[in-house]
């Protein structure tokens, strides 16, 4: 019994060492503005989610067992899920300011474009102007 609980909880573990990993790819993706990958990333974490929750599914059967082995290995799976929520609220610090930032480039855009129409006003056009030279 404890064999196998053992079992889950390093696979439990291994399930969110490779959860950090994609959430540190994800900061990298994030900082580098190549949000086409990000898609993929978010998929792939979202499956080691729906894995992790199966894995804990078997885990419940196991509620007395408090050996030391045994609390070692969920604190070293806690600590890795704590890391991956930093990271993780790095992230959407970064996107919500990345967002942030496009706004404001949006709206100046909008108000540059104003100001140009309204300073060169209606267009004339170029075709049917002749100048004389003076000489």
């Amino acid at each position: 019994m404890n064999e196998r609980l053992m079992e889950l909880l390093y696979q439990k573990q291994e399930l969110f060492n490779d959860f950090l990993e994609l959430t540190v790819k994800q900061n990298e993706v994030i900082k580098s503005q190549k949000y086409e990958r990000l898609n993929d990333l978010v998929s792939q974490k979202q499956s080691i989610i729906d894995k992790s929750n199966q894995v804990e599914m078997e885990l419940k059967e196991f509620t007395n067992e408090t050996s030391k082995d045994i609390l070692d290995q969920k604190s070293k799976i806690k600590q890795t899920i704590e890391k991956a929520m930093i990271i993780d609220e790095e992230n959407t610090a970064l996107i919500n300011n990345s967002q942030e930032e496009s706004a404001q480039m949006l709206k100046t855009a909008r108000k540059n474009k104003r100001t140009h129409s309204v300073y060169r006003g209606e267009e004339i056009s170029l075709e049917g102007i002749m100048l004389d030279k003076i000489k």
